[in-house]
C-alpha cells in the first residue's frame, strides 16, 4: 500500500494474514522518513497511506508484540563475476552476492534462482567427474544473471526519487528495453507473454529475453 506522491511519497505499508487469527502489520519509509516504534505514532504514520484500508484493518487488531524496527541504509550488489581469483572453499550466495531494498520483495527469489543455478552447475560438474575446485569462479556469472533483472527493476523504482544516490546499472539497460518491448507486444503472443511473466516474477533471469528473435 503506497502513500502516493507529495510529502509522504516515500512511505508504504502492508498487512499479511497469518495462521491462528493473527496479522503481520508493516510500515516503511525511506530517506529518513521512517515510522516510530511507538504504537500511536506508528498508527499516525499508517494513516498517511494513499488508501484508508491499512488503518481500517489495524483499527480492529490488538498488538501482541512490541513494534520491531530496523534500518537498511542502502542496497548493495557485489560484482564477484569481475574478480580474477577467489579463495577455494568459499561460495558467496544470496544476500552475500546482492541484497535489495526489502520493500521490493526480490531478495529471496533472487537467492532461489542462484540456488537453482548452483544446483545445475553441481549436477553438470558431477556428471563430468569434476570436483569442487574452481566452483566459485564458475558460479559467479550464474549468480550475476539472477541478480541483474531484479537489480535494475529495483533501480528504476529507487532512482525515481531524487534523493536516491549510487551507480545506475546502465549496462543492463539494453535487456531491460528489450523486456519492455516484449511486454508491449505480449498480447499478440502467449509465448512472449509467458516469458515476460517468467522474467518479471524471477522464474527466469533477465538474459532469457535474448531468446526472442529480433522483430
Amino acid at each position: 500500500m503506497p502513500a502516493g506522491e507529495g510529502d509522504h511519497g516515500a512511505r508504504g505499508g502492508s498487512i499479511v494474514k497469518l495462521p491462528h487469527g493473527k496479522w503481520l502489520v508493516n510500515l516503511g519509509g525511506r530517506y529518513g522518513d521512517t515510522p516510530s516504534s511507538d504504537w500511536g505514532e506508528f498508527r499516525d504514520f499508517g494513516r498517511t497511506l494513499i488508501t484508508p484500508i491499512w488503518d481500517e484493518l489495524v483499527d480492529t487488531v490488538t498488538p501482541t508484540t512490541d513494534i520491531k524496527t530496523y534500518r537498511m541504509a542502502r542496497a548493495v550488489r557485489h560484482h564477484y563475476e569481475q574478480v580474477e581469483r577467489f579463495p577455494e572453499g568459499l561460495l558467496p550466495i544470496g544476500d552475500s552476492v546482492c541484497f535489495f531494498n526489502p520493500t521490493h520483495g526480490q531478495g529471496m527469489s533472487s537467492a532461489a534462482g542462484q540456488a537453482r543455478g548452483l544446483e545445475a552447475l553441481l549436477v553438470d560438474r558431477a556428471a563430468g567427474g569434476r570436483n569442487l575446485d574452481g566452483l566459485a569462479m564458475e558460479f559467479f556469472p550464474i549468480a550475476e544473471e539472477w541478480v541483474r533483472g531484479p537489480w535494475i527493476l529495483a533501480a528504476m523504482s529507487d532512482f525515481a526519487n531524487p534523493d536516491c544516490t549510487g551507480d545506475f546499472p546502465e549496462a543492463d539497460l539494453p535487456d531491460l528495453m528489450a523486456l519492455g518491448q516484449a511486454a508491449a507486444a505480449a498480447d499478440a503472443s502467449p509465448d512472449v507473454r509467458q516469458l515476460v511473466n517468467d522474467i518479471g516474477t524471477l522464474r527466469k533471469p533477465l538474459s532469457a529475453i535474448r531468446t526472442l528473435a529480433p522483430a
